[in-house]
Formats: C-alpha cells, sequence, structure tokens
C-alpha cells in the first residue's frame, strides 16, 4: 500500500485569502531537480502529471508517494514559487497483511510490508521482486518457506538488479525466511534459516553422510545417512535431509531406491567414488556412483557436486567397503603369529582401503628356522603381492634388497631363538593414490642388531589385503603377535 500525500502546509491560499485556483504542485527526487512520479492509485500504476494542477477551489486530486523521500514546489498558476519543501517523506503506509502463495508469483510496487508465506509442497517456484526504483528507497517485504518438502522457493531480482550482490536468493528449508529491502537501485536481505540451507557453511565443508551396505541387498544397495557439505567450487550448501538408498547395479535414477551408477556397469574388483549431487534450480540433492574422481557424468540439470566417499566392488561382485571422508577410519588389531600360519588380516581390515597410514608392528615374533624372518606383503582385494616390492633392510653395515615383500630383517642374522619386535610405517598422499612408501626399524631380541627399513610399492588397485609370512611364502613362525593400526 503506497502513502497518501500530505499537502506540507495547513491551507493554500493567496495573500487576498482566495484559494490558488489553478495553482501547481512540483516533485522532484530529494535534494535534485530531477522530476519524481506521483500517482493517482494506491497501485502506483497510474502516474499524475508533473506538475499536478489544482482545480479552482485550489483543491488537488488523489496523489500517492512512492515509499521514497521528494523535493515538492508549490507555485501559482502563473508560476510564481510559494514554497519549497524538502524532504517530503513519504508517510509510513506499510500493511501488515499475510499472502499466501503456492505458485509463481510477483511482488507489486503496493506490497510494502506484506508478509508472503510461500508452500511448494507441489513444486519449486519464483517470487519476483519489482524493480528497485518503483519500489523506492525503503521498501520492504518479507519472504519465507512454510513446507517441509525439499522443493526451494527462489526470490528473484528483477532484471539485473541483485540481492545481496547475487541475481537471486533460495530458500531450500522449511521456516527459512528472509527479509528483502530496496534501496532503489538494488536489493538487500536479511535472512533468517532455521536450516543450515541459506547460512554459507565453512569452505569445504563435509559433515555425516555416513554410509554402509543397505539390508535390502547388501551386495549392490548403499544407505547414505544426512549431511551436509559444500559443493566442490564452493558456491553452495547441500544439504541431505533423510537417509538416501542407491543401487550400483544400475543406471542412475533420481531419489531413493534408485540406481546410483552413472554410466556402464559396475565391474568386479573395482572401487567406485560417492558423489554427492544437487541441481540448483529445483534444490534436489542425491547422490551417485563413478569411477572418476574429479568429473562424474552428472544427470542431466544437476549441476552441482562433492566427492564425499568410496565404495569398493569385491572379486564377487559384491559390495566390500562403503566409507565416507566425514567418518574417521581407524582401527586396531591382533592375531597370533602361530606355527605353519601366515597372519592375513584382510578379513579384519574394514575400511583398509581409504586409510592413508598403516603401522604394522610385530611384537616377539619369531620362527622356527634359522634364516627364515618375517617377510610383509600387500596388495589389492585380489590378494597380497609377491613382486613390484622395492625394499631396503639395512643392519650391521650390510643391505639387503629384495623385490617380493618388505623383508624386516636380513635373513643371515635371524635364529630361530631371535625375536622380533618394532615398527613398519605404511603411507600415501591420498584415498586416490595406489604407491604406498614404507619405513621402520625393527630390533631383533638376543641379538645387538637394529634393522632400517625402507621402501615402496605401486599397487595395481587399493590396499585391501596385508599378509605376513616368511620367504617363500612359507609360514614358519612358533610365536608373537601382529598388531595392525591404522588411520
Amino acid at each position: 500500500m503506497a502513502g497518501r500525500f500530505a499537502i506540507p502546509r495547513e491551507s493554500e491560499y493567496g495573500s487576498n485569502g482566495e484559494p490558488l485556483a489553478g495553482a501547481k504542485l512540483f516533485f522532484y527526487e530529494t535534494q535534485t531537480s530531477t522530476p519524481n512520479d506521483t500517482f493517482s492509485d494506491d497501485a502506483l500504476t497510474v502516474a499524475n502529471t508533473n506538475p499536478v494542477v489544482a482545480d479552482a477551489a485550489g483543491r488537488f486530486g488523489d496523489i500517492f508517494l512512492k515509499n521514497e523521500d521528494y523535493k515538492v514546489i508549490l507555485k501559482t498558476s502563473a508560476d510564481v514559487t510559494v514554497y519549497t519543501a524538502d524532504p517530503v517523506r513519504s508517510p509510513a503506509a506499510t500493511t501488515k497483511e499475510v499472502v499466501a502463495v503456492s505458485t509463481t508469483s510477483p511482488v507489486g510496487v503496493s506490497d510494502d510490508g506484506k508478509l508472503f508465506v510461500a508452500d511448494a509442497t507441489a513444486a519449486p517456484f519464483t517470487i519476483t521482486l519489482p524493480p528497485a526504483a518503483s519500489a523506492g528507497n525503503g521498501f520492504e517485504v518479507p519472504i519465507g518457506k512454510i513446507d517441509p518438502s525439499l522443493n526451494a522457493v527462489t526470490v528473484d531480482a528483477d532484471g539485473s538488479e541483485t540481492i545481496n550482490g547475487a541475481s537471486d536468493l533460495s530458500l531450500p528449508g522449511q521456516w527459512d525466511f528472509a527479509t528483502f529491502r530496496s534501496n532503489g537501485t538494488q536489493w538487500y536481505a536479511h535472512v533468517l534459516p532455521q536450516t543450515p540451507g541459506n547460512t554459507p557453511l565453512p569452505r569445504s565443508y563435509l559433515a555425516g553422510f555416513a554410509a554402509s551396505p543397505d539390508a535390502g541387498d547388501p551386495a549392490n544397495d548403499v544407505t547414505i545417512g544426512p549431511g551436509s557439505a559444500r559443493d566442490d567450487n564452493n558456491s553452495v550448501n547441500m544439504i541431505l535431509d533423510t537417509d538416501l538408498v542407491k543401487r550400483i547395479d544400475a543406471a542412475w535414477a533420481v531419489g531413493s531406491g534408485g540406481g546410483g551408477l552413472d554410466t556402464g556397469s559396475a565391474t568386479a574388483d573395482t572401487v567406485y567414488h560417492l558423489w554427492l549431487i544437487q541441481r540448483t534450480d529445483t534444490g534436489n540433492v542425491d547422490c551417485l556412483f563413478s569411477l572418476s574422481s574429479t568429473n562424474p557424468t552428472m544427470p542431466t540439470n544437476y549441476d552441482k557436486k562433492r566427492r564425499i566417499g568410496t565404495v569398493s566392488y569385491d572379486g564377487s561382485s559384491n559390495l566390500a567397503v562403503v566409507h565416507t571422508f566425514s567418518t574417521p577410519v581407524e582401527g586396531r588389531f591382533q592375531k597370533a603369529t602361530t606355527e605353519g600360519t601366515s597372519v592375513t588380516l584382510a578379513d579384519d581390515l574394514t575400511d583398509l582401503e581409504t586409510a592413508t597410514r598403516i603401522e604394522i608392528r610385530p611384537k616377539g615374533v619369531s620362527t622356527n628356522t634359522n634364516g627364515q624372518g618375517p617377510v610383509i606383503r600387500v596388495g589389492p582385494t585380489a590378494g597380497a603381492v609377491d613382486t613390484g616390492y622395492d625394499s631396503n633392510a639395512t643392519a650391521g653395515g650390510a643391505n639387503s634388497f629384495e623385490t617380493d615383500g618388505l623383508h624386516l630383517v636380513r635373513q643371515s642374522l635371524v635364529l630361530a631363538t631371535h625375536s622380533l619386535n618394532g615398527t613398519v610405517v605404511l603411507s600415501r598422499d591420498s584415498v586416490d593414490s595406489n604407491f604406498w612408501q614404507f619405513s621402520g626399524s625393527i630390533g631383533v631380541a638376543g641379538l645387538s642388531s637394529l634393522t632400517l627399513l625402507l621402501g615402496s610399492i605401486d599397487l595395481s588397485g587399493p590396499l585391501t589385503n596385508i599378509l605376513v609370512t616368511t620367504p617363500g611364502g612359507v609360514a614358519l613362525f612358533d610365536a608373537g603377535e601382529i598388531v595392525i593400526i591404522y588411520s
């Protein structure tokens, strides 16, 4: 609702006491000589002439002002200035009316002060603000989304005008409210979010999204829990409010229970990357699986993404490991080194493929044969490998170079009566790398010797197997235990 103009003087009469017939009211922008429109209707759609001319009784017709300051000059019919008033402020003529909308709707210049409550249950839609110049400096309208759906309500500025420097502002969550105020050229918004959707999360933020094989089909389906993140360009928040189930054995389809693979078909003994995706036109958030760790094939209209985890498909085409980056990976296992048994930890090392640091700690480990020291071998899901190592064990001023595994001590030094203690650390730069470096030190009880270890191996796939054995793969242990710690 616009404010009605009130004559700045109590009466408009000439010096002879007669009404100023044909008097003229000129309206300008405050402190300028730039004409500024007034209107004959409350909706500010029909502009008055400028000047507005009085009738024979000195009376003026309806004059409604925009919500801004004016300079007003009153002149006689002969253009003699009677007075100048500056500023003349538009009366506070706002309304406290509540307007309910559920489809694309405009805000009019007469809606100053109204509260718009938007229900996007049926579909996302847009509310368009009036031109800032028409609304005037100080025009204000609050808008809020009241439904719990995932459909966003978008508030759009007119033409090239901006809202807080952007072309529009999204209200994605229930009870997200914002107050929009014009300064006559652009819009500012004070956002009062009830959900994280409108509060920019910290750069690179990632929390939640706990994932695990789904009970309905644990071999192929993954349940991704609620979480929040910034996209990989740090431009928008991506919020998953409820559990989402995606199938790795089917092409991507929207929604929980739908397929999740971006392209092709699931392949055995393969690691897939788990992506959070969003389409900004609707605000819908979903997930997909991709072989790419940098550039997944995005479904139509989905334009935001963030990699949130990995999924390992084993050699039998079943889900083996599901891990999201916001969930800490850690574990500790101990196994005895008993006679005739190699120590294989593949079954125990859950989530090992997403670890970046692994510690292998022999504790009192001994063999029953001279010259048969322990050997560590690692490998992908197909099993630990016995080739490709660049391993160097140094002790007593001599080196031992090996390619079949990481030898914990020079073989010629080890007797059946000796036991080994120490720590070997395996590390890699990131979860995308299969190149592992290792280092460590091993002490031999009963022998004044300390072995220093260095080496590396580039695996064909993610490390999921660790085997502690003896040369030739023949297990000759008779005592001790192996501790594995990873993170």
